[in-house]
């Protein structure tokens, strides 16, 4: 089963058709699109969030590399081919990093959330 994102218009939905059972109260939402034109990590604004404790990654038809940094560890590097989804009720990202492929403009769509 492949998992739709986005609507017919284009615009980012961060609903997953998906058999996916956590719930998590979030008391701070932010919704962010970049487009990676150069190789290096780029950091991802946080949008006022403190802790990131909900993650969904759409890269349309494309992948980067997710640089993630919370209290288990830092600069721990995760492969995102089209879709991410990490939820973390325990241990929040406070920070996130993205590397496009090489030599690929790459758009970038993310939601994330602070729990309650």
């Amino acid at each position: 089963m492949t998992p739709a994102m986005g609507g017919e218009d284009g615009s980012f939905n961060p609903d997953i058709p998906a058999p996916i059972e956590e719930r998590l109260r979030l008391s701070k939402k932010h919704y962010d699109e970049m487009s990676l034109s150069a190789d290096a990590f780029v950091a991802v604004a946080l949008g006022g969030l403190s802790n990131v404790h909900v993650l969904v990654v759409k890269v349309p038809g494309g992948r980067v590399t997710l640089r993630l940094t919370s209290a288990a560890g830092s600069q721990q590097l995760v492969p995102c081919e089209e879709l991410v989804v990490l939820v973390s009720k325990t241990v929040p990202l406070t920070a996130i990093d993205v590397q496009r492929a090489p030599g690929v403009t790459t758009t970038v769509r993310l939601f994330l959330g602070e729990k309650a």
